[in-house]
């Protein structure tokens, strides 16, 4: 116990909580289904529909999630939160295989990036040309 002598001089004492882990990526879940056959259609994957990231931070419990960069071969767009593909298949990237990189930043500014991979395994409503949803 403390006694009351030592709690008075704790009445004024200043304590600070610093965040200096990074949030971490439990997973990255990519929706199943198919970008074939190579139509030439856009397909849009966005975050939480068709790529669903869970994640995990020690003290802020929504960090947020955003698409950093997408690497592969053809027509692709992305922003933060949506990626537009074109089903074609090409010479250097017959399997239709691309590359999205995630970042996770806690409130704190902590983050953390992860690679998902998305295939021609992977299904995504096709959009029309236009589309203001793909960026």
């Amino acid at each position: 116990a403390i006694g009351s002598a030592r709690a008075k001089d704790m009445d004024g004492m200043k304590v600070t909580v610093v965040d200096s882990l990074a949030p971490e990526f439990a997973g990255i879940d990519v929706a199943p289904g198919s970008l074939w056959p190579a139509n030439s259609r856009l397909h849009l994957f966005r975050l939480g529909h068709e790529i669903r990231p869970t994640v995990a931070d020690a003290c802020d419990s929504s960090p947020a999630v955003n698409i950093v960069d997408v690497s592969g071969e053809g027509d692709i767009r992305f922003g933060d939160e949506a990626i537009c593909i074109r089903a074609a298949s090409g010479p250097s990237n017959p399997l239709l295989q691309y590359i999205v990189t995630m970042e996770v930043v806690d409130a704190s500014g902590n983050w953390t990036q992860q690679d998902v991979r998305i295939t021609n395994a992977d299904l995504a409503p096709a959009v029309a040309d236009g589309d203001p949803r793909c960026p």
